[in-house]
């Protein structure tokens, strides 16, 4: 069987050195500890049981392109696999969530298990939340250096290399960047690009209006073109808030 399922997922026709006493003792339920070289073939040692005995397999990694290049070579493979690590914003975690929860991993993950898993990710999604709103950027103009809570901006626009903060209290303040950079360093759970020249604050957003291509409206008053592309995902990003 095990010889079997080696050709079968990794092409391969025989264990390497160690590989096979390793396997057959993870299946039998015993506790490793198995001390390999580089390129000793450890990842096929918890890899194959796992799909021997179809059930859900949970490894933990320090390297995370090490993680991302065994999911990718399994997945290669044609077998279902995901990844959560500090790479992923919030929305990918929970996407990773959702394909578990759809059965698309393995079928044996139980009810009981997946319903901790959901727990445990709202309550990162909550600290998350709180962590963001709490977060600080270090924003610089010609005369001064602001250090600026995230939710204190409502919205950013561009004006070429040039970009406006606009607070809350009417304040403003234009930085001699491009918004990209802080596209790019605000966080995606609370900020939305939806138009080339607008960064918005999605706690600020009131109503769109959907007249003359769409005019998004904020809490303060203010008004934003958005790009027709981007109207689905916007709203998509609304109702998962």
């Amino acid at each position: 069987m095990l010889s079997t399922h080696l050709e079968k997922y990794f092409n391969f026709k025989a264990f390497r050195p160690g590989q096979e006493e390793i396997v057959q003792a993870i299946i039998a339920g015993q506790d490793v500890i198995a001390l390999m070289p580089t390129g000793g073939g450890k990842s096929l040692c918890y890899q194959l049981p796992a799909l021997a005995e179809q059930k859900i397999t949970l490894v933990i990694s320090p390297l995370i392109a090490l993680m991302k290049d065994q999911v990718d070579n399994l997945k290669a493979r044609g077998l279902n696999a995901v990844l959560i690590n500090s790479s992923l914003n919030l929305e990918e975690v929970k996407q990773a969530v959702k394909e578990i929860e759809n059965k698309k991993i393995l079928q044996s993950f139980t009810n009981k298990k997946l319903e901790v898993l959901k727990q445990n990710l709202n309550e990162v999604e909550q600290n998350n939340s709180e962590e963001q709103n709490n977060q600080k950027i270090v924003l610089s103009d010609a005369e001064k250096i602001y250090l600026v809570s995230v939710d204190e901006i409502v919205r950013c626009e561009s004006n070429g290399n040039y970009t406006s903060f606009y607070l809350t209290e009417n304040r403003t303040i234009t930085i001699s960047q491009s918004i990209k950079v802080f596209e790019q360093m605000l966080p995606t759970s609370i900020f939305y690009r939806v138009h080339r020249s607008h960064l918005m604050n999605l706690d600020f957003f009131e109503f769109l209006d959907k007249k003359d291509g769409g005019t998004i409206h904020l809490k303060d008053g203010s008004t934003l073109p958005i790009a027709i592309r981007r109207k689905d995902d916007l709203l998509e990003k609304l109702r998962n808030r």
